[in-house]
């Protein structure tokens, strides 16, 4: 089953590329602005997106759909993101 409603986010270097800024300077304005860095905030926006599907799927969630290698790729985001495991979110 294919998990149509994520897209792979544009990688970091791309937006850098299209806005003409360095990442060091992305990296600093995300930091001021939003408190976290762009690869973090992709991070949580892919995971978001990942558990929204695994509830919605249950055991039949394609962890590969969202660019996790294997299922304990997906729970060690979750246990590193929330402090809890995917099925007590």
């Amino acid at each position: 089953m294919m998990n149509a409603g994520y897209q792979q986010p544009d990688l970091i270097s791309h937006l850098c590329q299209e806005y003409h800024i360095t990442y060091a300077s992305l990296r600093r304005y995300f930091l001021e602005q939003v408190g976290v860095t762009p690869k973090y905030c992709q991070k949580v926006m892919r995971f978001k997106s990942a558990l929204r599907a695994y509830r919605m799927a249950g055991y039949d969630f394609n962890h590969g759909d969202f660019g996790y290698a294997d299922f304990s790729h997906f729970c060690k985001d979750a246990r590193n993101l929330t402090g809890a495991a995917p099925a007590q979110l």
